[in-house]
């Protein structure tokens, strides 16, 4: 009978860790091997549009890539790269403008101390959003607090001293604009719908994933029990 209850109980907490690992990925941290990566307009590509009069974000295969390099100072090198493939050939893209997610708390009074090294225009903001009737960002479906990067550019890079965590991003081209689906649901569990961008350090190194901590307090408590019932 005891063991009966021990094998509910442990059945028990694994679907409840199961539960934790498919949580939302939002503000989570990224790991290493996905440090480098893409996004790409299409079925399954993670990335959404609107269709401007430029029609640049309506073909499928357009992109963003990222590379993010962990530097021996302790800061991190980002990359972020917009590209479209043509018949079998990827061709760089320049853009209107780039607005990536910063975490709360790296944006203070149009300032920012959490992103530097970037050459060109920038602004940061907490309330970056589709701008109204004006179209200044078409069709972005939700708020973004963080930088702009106001420069026509295929490639953008700057150093950061926080790690990378999945969060949202948005860009513009003409009239079009290209985004991932996780900021039209924050609350999405996959991680296709993210892309890596920098938050707050962690403190005390990694912390373990929900699921992780789950199955470690279910196997610790079911050896307890188990123990207990042998001596008994």
């Amino acid at each position: 009978m005891q063991q009966k209850i021990l094998t509910y109980v442990f059945a028990a907490v694994v679907l409840a860790a199961s539960a934790a690992v498919a949580s939302p990925v939002y503000g989570t941290a990224v790991e290493p091997s996905d440090w480098t990566g893409s996004r790409y307009l299409g079925p399954g590509g993670g990335l959404n549009s609107h269709d401007g009069k430029s029609g640049w974000t309506c073909r499928e295969n357009s992109a963003i890539i990222w590379s993010i390099i962990a530097n021996a100072n302790g800061t991190f090198t980002y990359n972020y790269y917009f590209t479209r493939l043509l018949d079998e050939v990827t061709e760089l893209i320049e853009i209107s403008h780039f607005i990536l997610e910063l975490s709360p708390g790296c944006v203070v009074e149009g300032q920012s101390d959490c992103v530097w090294g970037f050459r060109g225009s920038q602004e940061f903001r907490e309330d970056w959003n589709s701008g109204g009737p004006g179209n200044s960002n078409p069709g972005m479906p939700g708020s973004i607090y963080g930088v702009k990067f106001d420069e026509e550019r295929s490639q953008y890079s700057f150093t950061s001293d926080r790690i990378p965590v999945w969060g949202n991003f948005y860009a513009k081209k003409g009239n079009s604009g290209l985004w991932n689906l996780g900021l039209e649901d924050i609350s999405s569990d996959q991680v296709l719908h993210f892309i890596p961008r920098p938050d707050t350090f962690v403190p005390g190194g990694e912390i373990p994933e929900p699921g992780t901590m789950l199955l470690l307090g279910a196997g610790l408590a079911v050896a307890g029990l188990l123990h207990r019932q042998k001596q008994a």
